[in-house]
């Protein structure tokens, strides 16, 4: 297996086989020489080049969770275009908590496409695998990184300053609240004061001292639930290049695109025409009226309405394009330059992606999350059942 640990400013490239680690290549990535093999290949990406954040979340199930946490990505990181991983890490009857790692999307891409074509993505924290709980101390470059970890993963991690003291782990062990007290085992490495030696090994702890010639999430990548961590489609990784696939995926999409709009379209229209039809009506309704006066001055301020903002019905046009099966709108509120819509759809990720790709969208932004009500809630005739309701501000242009 090949694993690469890509920090902010280097690719370092190992080998690993029967336990034996063997650096291959390191240094920018625009000298590193290419890797073209078979078989699996991890990019584990540096602590200093992703983010991290723990964040609770109601109870909910993988797929929708998943799907949550995409949908506010952008607004969690200060990133410009966010890749991001996530694991859960504690889940119970009234919350859920969730480590989430990001990065620049394009900082791996360029990795990939130049250098790397890796089939498997990791954060370094994540990488952390020990065989009972156990933190562990590196120091590289002026800093320490402190990481506590179980059979079960990440638990959490620091970065300090200088050379780490045993204050400095007392400090963290405390920060892991009831977790802190189950780990017995530190194994620190990169440490070459004597004196800072001897102070770690005052700490009430099994201190280990080890030497590496690699990053130390290495020793456990191997034992990390790879398929957790797997890019989609990567059984095509080491067969058709990045390009290549990104045509094939790009032409499968526009085929299924046209597959579904055949099967939605009667539907759409049909709901759109009546909201038109009622517009319409109410339209002539105001240019109709007892007095030429009063019916001219209605006409003008309308004339002058429409031409000030966006056309009702090239909106609910453009709405009844993306609308999927199975999917209505609730309530639309229309101003000059901003549209507040609220719907319900079985996916809601996928129809507003196809919104923003309207020619009409300036920016769009989920108001809030949303939200499926229980079945148990429901008759079984409902056809909302398994639907989610939510509400997109639209800038339009």
């Amino acid at each position: 297996m090949l694993v690469a640990y890509a920090g902010k400013d280097s690719l370092q490239i190992f080998k690993i086989s029967k336990e034996v680690i063997q650096k291959i290549g390191s240094g920018s990535v625009d000298k590193v020489k290419p890797i073209r093999s078979l078989g699996k290949k991890v990019l584990i990406v540096g602590r200093d080049a992703h983010l991290h954040l723990r964040k609770r979340y109601p109870p909910v199930a993988a797929g929708d969770l998943k799907k949550i946490i995409a949908l506010e990505i952008g607004d969690l990181f200060p990133l410009k275009n966010p890749a991001h991983s996530f694991r859960v890490f504690e889940g119970t009857a009234s919350h859920t908590l969730v480590d989430i790692w990001a990065w620049e999307s394009a900082f791996t891409e360029r990795i990939a496409a130049s250098v790397f074509p890796f089939t498997h993505i990791i954060p370094e924290d994540a990488a952390f695998i020990s065989q009972r709980p156990e933190i562990s101390i590196e120091t590289n470059g002026g800093n320490t990184y402190i990481v506590a970890s179980s059979p079960d993963g990440f638990s959490g991690s620091t970065l300090i300053k200088g050379t780490a003291k045993p204050e400095h782990v007392e400090i963290f062990l405390k920060g892991l609240g009831r977790y802190g007290e189950t780990f017995k085992t530190l194994v620190f490495s990169g440490v070459t004061d004597a004196k800072a030696v001897a102070d770690l090994k005052t700490l009430p702890l099994e201190v280990i001292a080890k030497q590496r010639e690699y990053p130390a999430c290495i020793d456990s990548v191997t034992s990390a639930k790879l398929a957790d961590f797997a890019l989609e489609g990567s059984g095509l990784a080491d067969i058709i290049p990045v390009a290549m696939r990104g045509i094939i995926y790009l032409l499968i999409g526009i085929a299924v695109s046209f597959v579904v709009t055949g099967w939605n379209y009667n539907a759409s229209v049909v709901e759109i025409n009546k909201k038109i039809n009622k517009l319409s009506g109410d339209m002539a309704a105001l240019a109709s009226g007892p007095k030429k006066e009063d019916r001219q001055d209605i006409v003008e301020e309308l004339k002058k309405k429409l031409a000030e903002g966006a056309s009702p019905l090239t909106v609910l046009d453009m709405i009844a394009g993306i609308l999927p099966e199975r999917s209505n709108v609730i309530r639309i509120v229309l101003g000059d330059k901003n549209l507040e819509i609220t719907m319900q759809a079985e996916d809601p990720l996928n129809l507003i992606k196809e919104m923003g790709k309207s020619d009409m969208v300036k920016s769009l932004k989920l108001r809030g999350s949303p939200t499926k009500e229980p079945t148990s809630n429901r008759a079984p005739q409902d056809q909302s059942r398994g639907r989610y309701t939510f509400t997109v501000m639209v800038e339009l242009k």
